[in-house]
């Protein structure tokens, strides 16, 4: 008997990921618009391997049983700088051409270290003949780490071709080759020839052969042939989609274990699924036919061993977003009953080779494989019309149906060959796989394929997109305004989930009231606050959704103004790619002559009152800057409505405070419908303008517009292929609203603290005040001229709180009695752990040619990282620190963590420090254990403080502290010193907010806290603990005692409110928990003691 492990082809030397490779398709430009044959363009010679010692190496292989390789990597070391060719094309854009050649190779592979893709750039690769094309390759295939590779070219050259359009475009292309692969046996099966078509045997019928494949021509658009990498190899598997009781279209993969067995992470981000590779009849074709094709995936559960002790699965789900374009797959179905019924096929590739069907027509039976006893079917193949399906090597993992197109199984190995068409093969038990191969979600299919527990034994397949069944709809929904003038109409929009077949709307205040339209439209004729509910129902059950205060209507010649914008995101400022020069959004080389912002939705203003310009860029001085109101032509901006002027020195002065430029409209403009406000830019040398947009990819539509030097108008999208918002807002109001005095109106979050404690105060008064006067009774300070100040109460007690808004029209009071409580602060009497740190944690190293890392050591020559603590209250001690490394080299020597206070806005002077040994750290690193920082004694919180880890200098001693993810922070907290030693945040030294994996232990008094229990009273040993613990009481009369027993993180571990004590002694154990550090929290009549637990284990 032989085990059919998958196929090896071999593995071309490569280091790195390969993502995705969707492409768009298209024909290279040069074939259209260029004769070949006049124009030039560079060609390099790769030096050819040495094949002599290549065949020595490869009789090695054959003579030890090592895997059969087809390839070698070459250096290149080639980029666009350094290579290739550009050419102009007569329709305006143009090519950049480089073609690889490589004396005697039967193919070439691309391998990039440096990869990235304009938006509206495009990369082609084709061989000698140009009958294998290989792209366009997009923006869309550039990945985080800029590596990227592609499939392999038929030939002994390979030609690169960027196309470059016409568009405008501020970013550069970066194509920087390190390698290829050089490809000199084993293609046949990859490049047909008329002579043979395929690598399998001639006894397998294709899926589309009658009678054999006319019932299962669902189930075979789930199953897929795989192109794999896993322990330095690559060769071919197959498997299928599979659906999960969610019915959510998770693209989960079922194969086997031992395809997948030795897969790193890496590894498989190379895996390649290609979809629909078949014949479109029962005849073998004489070319290849096409097929669609993804990248990369992950690892969700598998049994283990390669299949040796177990039912051998591997289940993964597909990395890339989106189906192929033009591929709807099925989601096959599975049944995990333990009994068999007869009949049924098994869909393959074998040898990679196009699909195939093999036909069984008896009952599995339940049979071994290695060391679990009933862990897999045995099957015996039947001959059928069009030959005998068997299974070969690239059949592994397979999916094995039975008579009502369910999966019971996936293909380990067996006996069967086209010479033994009789001998059985072996599946693994989906039924096995299901959770008998571990008592974890990394064993078992159960947790991924019935994520809701439903208990079914079996599941039907379906196609995507799926929809979700026997689940009742989740309602929501939207408006298209939510504030109007008395009179006018709303229309709102069902956003509800899981397909409701009904909608009941209650639309208080509206006409009508009620409705049962998806998405109607209502009138409003009464000035007030309405809520909105909707019921969305289908045959599962229903849902609704209720929006409290969702609809303002204003009375009808009511004063009322509101700040619109189309601006969301991060602000940028993007420059221009050489060799032109400027900004995109502002002065430039094309000799642009204004950038304007486009605003469709007003309602329900009628009136502008003033803009509010957001610059970037200011310089110059000399002269006006002009800005205009345009009404809409058709689809673009067309003539001035209003005009007005602003000196560029107040725009530069603004731009230096980053403080918005105002342009006031007096008298206010009537709106005439949608409309355009445009920054005409300056034409004074010397003079020069940029507005802040948000970055592409923010913006959900683009409504920004410029003015080219032929005075046409065009928006962003079309002239620079991005997507973008200005930093323009305009103040609108309803008629009689400018001119009115301010009504005031504020809030605070929260209205309730206790001592030391600090309340944010928010303005929501109306009709524009410009200016602010606070009086906060109680609070700290008492007074403010901050629109929105925070305010700390550090006496219990109950206060006012009073707005007086003013604007040039007048002003108003706004006062709030009894508004905040302060409550007398608790002294706590345990410890506790605090942190800034949440999110996803990373480690980040440094772009070449510098190295090292963010948070640790690096060739900067960093000396020190640094959290900042700001919030500690009600603590008064510092009892120690838990690190967490993610990097830690060496063992010679120690590291100093240091205690830092505050000085002006960044770390001052050292007034705590300690040492830990390096090869401590290390241990803890390895282990992912935090490593614990001890002040000895305790040391006193002087207020906001940094906890300072100084990175070590000697050689090889290095260290890496854990971060979140840029994003994830809410506020950088994050701070390091340089080399020069000054200290800067890592907003200004890296361009992110990040927080340190970093928890200070802060205590009331010191780490041992007594609340009127003598601590000599009560002795607990052993500490440090491997897992049992005793507890001893020496005179002291206990009545009701309870133990709490609290982690690092302060969640509460052990629960003992009613603790048994015999002889004045009791036991507890910890067995159960996690080596590391904890606090015991002994409580005796409402006096407490806590102490701090080492448990090791």
């Amino acid at each position: 008997m032989r085990k059919i492990y998958f196929l090896i082809i071999a593995l071309v030397c490569f280091t790195g990921y390969i993502f995705a490779q969707n492409s768009i398709g298209g024909i290279p430009p040069s074939f259209n618009q260029l004769t070949e044959n006049r124009i030039s363009f560079d060609i390099r010679d790769i030096p050819q391997p040495d094949m002599a010692k290549i065949a020595q190496e490869d009789d090695v292989d054959v003579k030890s049983g090592n895997f059969y390789r087809i390839g070698r990597s070459v250096p290149v070391n080639l980029d666009m700088n350094t290579a290739g060719t550009w050419t102009n094309l007569p329709e305006g854009g143009k090519i950049w051409r480089l073609k690889l050649s490589c004396n005697g190779a039967e193919g070439i592979s691309v391998y990039y270290n440096n990869f990235y893709i304009p938006r509206n750039g495009k990369l082609f690769i084709y061989n000698e003949s140009k009958t294998q094309i290989l792209g366009a390759y997009t923006s869309e295939n550039n990945t985080d780490n800029g590596i990227f590779a592609n499939e392999i070219v038929e030939g002994q050259t390979v030609t690169l071709e960027y196309y470059q359009s016409s568009v405008r475009s501020i970013e550069k292309p970066i194509i920087s080759i390190s390698e290829i692969g050089y490809i000199y046996r084993g293609t046949h099966f990859l490049f047909k020839e008329l002579r043979a078509f395929g690598d399998a045997a001639t006894c397998h019928p294709n899926i589309n052969c009658s009678p054999e494949g006319d019932n299962w021509q669902d189930e075979k658009k789930g199953v897929a042939r795989i192109f794999l990498t896993a322990a330095g190899s690559q060769g071919w598997c197959s498997g299928s989609v599979i659906n999960n009781t969610a019915l959510d279209c998770k693209k989960y993969f079922l194969t086997a274990d031992h395809c997948g067995e030795g897969a790193t992470t890496t590894e498989l981000n190379q895996w390649v699924f290609y979809f629909n590779y078949e014949a479109s009849g029962c005849t073998t074709p004489v070319s290849s036919p096409s097929y669609k094709s993804m990248v990369g995936c992950t690892l969700k559960a598998n049994g283990g061993s390669g299949g040796s002790t177990g039912s051998d699965f591997f289940l993964v789900e597909l990395k890339t977003a989106s189906w192929p374009t033009g591929f709807v797959p099925y989601y096959n179905g599975w049944n995990r009953n333990t009994s068999a019924t007869a009949g049924g096929v098994s869909i393959h590739h074998p040898m990679g080779d196009i699909k195939k069907i093999s036909t069984f027509n008896g009952t599995p039976v339940s049979s071994t494989w290695g060391s679990a006893a009933g862990s897999h079917w045995r099957i015996s193949w039947t001959s059928t019309t069009n030959g005998t399906g068997v299974t070969e090597g690239g059949s592994s993992g397979s999916p094995l149906f039975d008579s009502n197109g369910r999966i019971i199984g996936d293909l380990t190995g067996g006996g069967s060959y086209c010479t033994a068409t009789t001998q059985p093969d072996y599946y693994g038990k989906f039924s096995y796989s299901w959770q008998s191969n571990g008592t974890t979600s990394a064993t078992q299919l159960k947790p991924w394929l019935d994520p809701s527990n439903s208990g079914v034994m079996t599941l039907d397949g379906i196609y995507s997109p799926c929809s979700p069944q026997n689940n009742p709809p989740v309602a929501d929904f939207t408006a298209n305004t939510t504030s109007i003038v008395a009179g006018g109409s709303v229309t709102f929009t069902d956003l509800s989930t899981n397909t409701p077949t009904s909608w009941l709307w209650t639309l208080t205040g509206g006409t009508p009231s009620t409705s049962s339209s998806q998405n109607p439209t209502i009138v409003y004729s009464t000035a007030g606050t309405y809520n909105v509910s909707l019921k969305a129902t289908n045959a599962y059950g229903n849902n609704t959704a209720t929006k409290t205060a969702y609809i303002t209507v204003l009375p009808q010649g009511s004063a009322t103004c509101d700040t619109l914008t189309n601006f969301s995101g991060t602000p940028a400022v993007y420059g221009i790619q050489s060799p032109e020069s400027g900004y995109m959004t502002g002065n430039n080389s094309y000799g642009d002559k204004s950038k304007a912002e486009y605003f469709a939705s007003y309602a329900p203003y009628t009136k502008i009152d003033k803009f509010l310009v957001y610059f970037g860029v200011a310089s110059g001085g000399s002269s006006n800057v002009t800005f205009n109101i345009l009404n809409q032509s058709g689809s673009a901006p067309g003539s001035v409505i209003a005009t007005a002027t602003v000196s560029l020195t107040t725009i530069k002065t603004n731009t230096t405070g980053n403080l918005p430029t105002e342009i006031d409209f007096v008298p206010d403009v009537t709106i005439p419908g949608p409309f355009y406000f445009e920054v005409v830019l300056p034409t004074t040398a010397g003079d020069t303008v940029a507005i802040i947009s948000n970055t592409d990819g923010d913006a959900t539509a683009n409504t920004s517009w410029e003015k080219w030097s032929d005075n046409t108008w065009h928006d962003f999208t079309s002239a620079w292929g991005v997507d973008l918002n200005l930093a323009i807002s305009v103040i609108a109001c309803t008629d009689g609203a400018a001119g009115t005095a301010p009504v005031a109106n504020f809030s605070g979050t929260p209205t309730s603290v206790s001592e030391g404690g600090t309340v944010a105060f928010t303005d929501l008064s109306t009709n524009i005040p410009t200016s602010w006067s606070w009086a906060f009774a109680g609070g700290t300070p008492a007074t403010s001229s901050l629109q929105s100040p925070s305010i700390v109460y550090s006496t219990a007690g109950t206060y006012n709180v009073s707005l007086t808004a003013t604007n040039a029209y007048g002003n108003n009071l706004m006062t709030k009695t009894a508004y905040i409580t302060v409550t007398q602060a608790t002294t706590p009497t345990t410890c506790d752990t605090i942190t800034n740190f949440a999110g996803t944690p990373a480690i980040y190293g440094i772009q070449s040619p510098e190295s090292g890392y963010m948070t640790g050591n690096n060739s900067y020559g960093d000396k020190s990282k640094a959290e900042y603590f700001a919030s500690y209250a009600p603590y008064t001690k510092i009892d120690q620190f838990l690190v967490f490394f993610g990097a830690a080299t060496g063992t010679t020597g120690n590291v100093t963590f240091n205690l830092v206070n505050q000085s002006g806005n960044a770390p001052g002077t050292v007034f705590g420090t300690t040492t830990v040994p390096l090869s401590t750290i290390v241990t803890n690193t390895t282990g992912s254990l935090p490593t614990a920082v001890d002040f000895n004694p305790d040391v006193t919180i002087p207020g906001p403080f940094y906890f300072e880890v100084v990175l070590p200098t000697s050689a090889g001693d290095t260290v890496a502290i854990i971060s979140n993810t840029d994003g994830d922070a809410t506020a950088n907290t994050s701070w390091e010193k340089w080399s020069d030693n000054t200290w800067h945040d890592f907003t200004s030294a890296w361009g992110v907010d990040l927080n340190l994996a970093i928890y200070a232990v802060l205590c009331p008094n010191s780490v041992d806290v007594v609340n009127a229990i003598n601590e000599n009273s009560i002795t607990v040993y052993p500490n440090p603990t491997t897992g049992d613990i005793y507890i001893n009481m020496n005179n002291v009369n206990s009545g009701k005692v309870s133990i709490h027993v609290y982690d690092v993180l302060g969640n509460l571990v052990i629960l003992n409110d009613n603790q048994v004590f015999e002889n004045n002694s009791t036991s507890l154990n910890m067995s159960n928990l996690s080596s590391g550090l904890y606090f015991m929290n002994i409580n005796i009549d409402g006096k407490t003691l806590t102490k701090r637990i080492s448990l090791q284990k």
